[in-house]
């Protein structure tokens, strides 16, 4: 769970990445605004590891919700044994003009 201070709408989040055994991985996440606002939401983009810099896989899967104070969303991707993944989630919030946001990483997981 990320807290995000210092800003006037946007409050946590959360980004969690399993990968089951038969090489699915899963993200799902939350972003949690102070108050209802008037779009609350992510996008979510699964990386891999290539030894030496983090690589993005398509597609980037996206929620949000309108007139509320939060949100939450998922994706589901094939990946390859003996890889290292990480979830990258780009929480936002619009209101009142005012566009925040901030990134937060999953742990980091090997498949097997």
């Amino acid at each position: 769970m990320a807290v995000f201070d210092g800003y006037t709408y946007l409050h946590s989040s959360t980004a969690d990445l399993t990968i089951s055994t038969n090489l699915t991985a899963t993200v799902s996440a939350t972003t949690h605004a102070r108050t209802a606002v008037a779009e609350v939401g992510a996008s979510i983009q699964l990386q891999e590891w290539n030894g030496s810099s983090w690589i993005n896989l398509v597609p980037v899967s996206a929620y949000s919700s309108k007139n509320t104070n939060w949100s939450f969303g998922g994706m589901n991707k094939s990946v390859r044994s003996g890889y290292y993944y990480r979830a990258k989630v780009t929480h936002f919030v619009k209101h009142n003009g005012i566009t925040e946001s901030a990134i937060e990483y999953s742990e980091t997981i090997m498949a097997q």
